[in-house]
């Protein structure tokens, strides 16, 4: 019995030593060259950090705060960024191709002409980020949070978005073809001269949208707002 209850100790307390949250070497290497391939970071601080064009390719960054930090034109493709505080983030031009990204935090976060091929972002908050001109292209955005958020001449092409809240998003030009809105709340978003061919507005809330030279799932033109 004394040593069962030593083991669940033992357990206990690796579980929640900061010491497994991430290797203080990797983090020193990416600080210092800008590259670090598949490092574990989990739950690092890097608020701040100056990491323009940094390699981060299959590196694990979850539950890491990185407000405010620079990864401009940074490569984080099949990197995992669950729960990862960017808040205020410069991403513009970063490339996140098939990275998993659930739950990540990017308010605020400016995310210009970024890719994000294939990449996993159920619940991610992204109320207020600067999308436009990303490449969205066939990721999932279930639950994801676009309030206010610009997506001008973003390419969402077989792209996922049922449920997401985009009340207010700038859409305009935006490229959404056979994207999936299923219940998606479109209140007040801004659809001038966005293609929605093929996609699927099911369920979707389009109270006091913009419709301007604007493509309709069946391929017909919408121009009920135009002035």
């Amino acid at each position: 019995m004394k040593r069962f209850s030593i083991g669940l100790v033992a357990m206990a307390f690796l579980a929640a030593s900061p010491a497994a949250a991430f290797d203080p070497i990797k983090l020193k290497e990416l600080l210092s060259t800008k590259r670090c391939f598949g490092c574990d970071l989990t739950g690092s601080d890097l608020s701040k950090a100056e990491l323009p064009k940094a390699y981060l390719t299959y590196s694990n960054l979850s539950d890491a705060t990185m407000v405010g930090a620079n990864l401009q034109n940074a490569y984080v493709r099949f990197a995992t960024m669950i729960k990862t505080d960017l808040t205020g983030a410069k991403l513009d031009g970063a490339a996140f191709w098939d990275a998993t990204l659930t739950g990540i935090i990017l308010v605020d976060a400016s995310l210009k002409k970024s890719a994000l091929r294939g990449a996993t972002m159920r619940d991610a908050n992204l109320t207020g980020a600067n999308l436009a001109g990303a490449f969205i292209t066939n990721a999932n955005l279930r639950f994801a949070k676009l309030t206010n958020a610009d997506l001008t001449g973003a390419d969402l092409t077989d792209a996922t978005l049922a449920s997401a809240k985009l009340t207010g998003a700038n859409l305009t030009r935006g490229v959404l073809v056979r994207t999936g809105l299923q219940g998606a709340d479109l209140t007040a978003a801004n659809l001038t001269g966005a293609d929605l061919t093929g996609a699927n507005l099911t369920d979707a809330i389009l109270t006091d949208a913009i419709f301007c030279k604007t493509t309709m799932p069946d391929g017909k033109r919408n121009d009920a707002n135009c002035s």
